[in-house]
């Protein structure tokens, strides 16, 4: 028997145990994302509101003996909202917001470190999907007499991904049926998100964002 062959058996036998001392799981996860905001000041107060994107999806969780490695796809849905204060020089005061939907995937790999007490904390790395990450606009306002205001352009420049890390812990809550685990943790991106750059007409600039600090709350389900 040769070394390839050797190392080749080797290989089988511990491939097959390492195999056989770890199994599967897969489970569902629903939950929310805080983004906190990051906004300059400029002369009409414009400013984006703080979000809290709903996300649902699934997980795949390899068991080990005192860690566990899993791998989880989200989808965000999220109400992006901007705040209007115009009141400056000849023209009133005059309050509005506005708000469209976005959304966003979320790829996220997690280490788990199993405790006695069903406490896990985890350390993790992920990144953020946008599939139309930027645009371009400009846009007129008027006030409710119908008299142009403001004249502005718009810049969106988000990444199409945005890697992030993060760390939590969660809690195991086991049953004879289903396991419920609630998980907590605080993830920083590599760049801001939703940054819009705006340029007034009188040549002032601001820039809107959410922070690359942000916090999630999740519950993960599956059967035992």
């Amino acid at each position: 028997m040769n070394k390839e062959q050797i190392y080749l058996i080797l290989f089988l036998i511990l491939t097959f145990t390492s195999y056989s001392q770890t199994k599967y799981k897969f489970g569902a996860r629903a939950g929310i994302d805080l983004l906190l905001t990051k906004n300059d000041p400029n002369i009409f107060d414009i400013a984006i509101y703080p979000a809290i994107p709903l996300k649902a999806g699934l997980f795949i969780r390899r068991e080990h003996e005192s860690i566990d490695l899993q791998v989880s796809l989200t989808y965000s849905r999220q109400k992006f909202s901007k705040s209007y204060n115009i009141n400056y020089k000849e023209f009133e005061d005059y309050k509005f917001d506005e708000f469209y939907t976005d959304s966003y995937w979320d790829l996220e790999f997690n280490i788990i470190k199993k405790l006695n007490n069903n406490f896990r904390p985890f350390f993790g790395i992920g990144t953020l999907y946008k599939r139309n990450p930027g645009y371009y606009s400009p846009f007129i306002y008027e006030n409710k007499d119908g008299i142009e205001i403001l004249s502005t352009e718009e810049i969106s420049n988000d990444k199409r991904f945005n890697f992030y890390i993060n760390t939590g812990v969660s809690y195991l809550f086991k049953s004879k049926t289903i396991n419920i685990e609630p998980r907590l943790s605080l993830g920083y991106t590599f760049a801001n998100r939703d940054i819009t750059h705006i340029h007034f007409y009188d040549n002032s600039n601001a820039t809107l964002s959410y922070r690359k600090l942000f916090g999630s709350f999740s519950l993960n389900f599956y059967l035992n």
